[in-house]
Formats: structure tokens, sequence, C-alpha cells
């Protein structure tokens, strides 16, 4: 072994450290001293703060993701790149209103 060198790291000489740093027992201590119950209502507390925390950014995201897609439709249009059709629900693939191109079978009365 080099000299200079060890194996173990030095004490810091402060109590109720451990190398996970000093929060670490801390911690547990306080999850030790609370009871049971009081402990997971305080962690129940913590979580629902965490989840409305979250749900806030998403809405967030979300409003924020609407405005950019409203913006880029806008400037698509600008550009031609999308055309406005006032009734899309009778356009087939081929952009005709009202043509379809379904096949349609029929019988005579002689076949029957």
């Amino acid at each position: 072994m080099l000299p200079g060198l060890q194996t173990q790291p030095k004490d810091s000489g402060r109590r109720g450290e451990s190398r996970k740093g000093p929060s670490f027992n801390r911690h547990n201590q306080r999850s030790q001293d609370l009871p049971p119950l009081l402990h997971l209502e305080k962690q129940n507390g913590l979580l629902m703060e965490a989840y409305r925390s979250m749900s806030h950014e998403l809405h967030k995201l979300q409003v924020e993701e609407e405005m950019l897609m409203r913006k880029f439709y806008e400037i698509m249009s600008a550009h031609g790149k999308i055309k406005k059709t006032e009734d899309r629900g009778n356009i087939s693939d081929y952009g005709k209103v009202g043509d379809s191109t379904a096949l349609v079978t029929t019988t005579s009365n002689e076949e029957q």
C-alpha cells in the first residue's frame, strides 16, 4: 500500500454522523421519536403536497402546449401549409365534397 493512503475515512469528530451525511441519522432519530401513525400522517401530507405541486406543474405544461399548438397552427395556415375548410365531415379521400368512392353492389330480379 502506498504511504499516505488510508482504507478507512477519517473520523470527523462529530457525533451522530455516518458516512451518509449528518442528516441521515437525524432523520432516522426523528422518525423513531414519532409514533407510527403520526409518522405515516406526516409522510401522507408530504406526498399530497408533492402530488399537488406535480399536478399544478402538469396543468401549466398542458396549457403551454395548447398555446404553442395554436400558434403553430396559425403560422402553418399563414404560410399556406394548412387549407381551411368549412365542413370536413363530407370530404372523401380525393377532397371532393359529397362524392363518395364506395362500391355499391346491386342485384337484378333475374339473378335472384
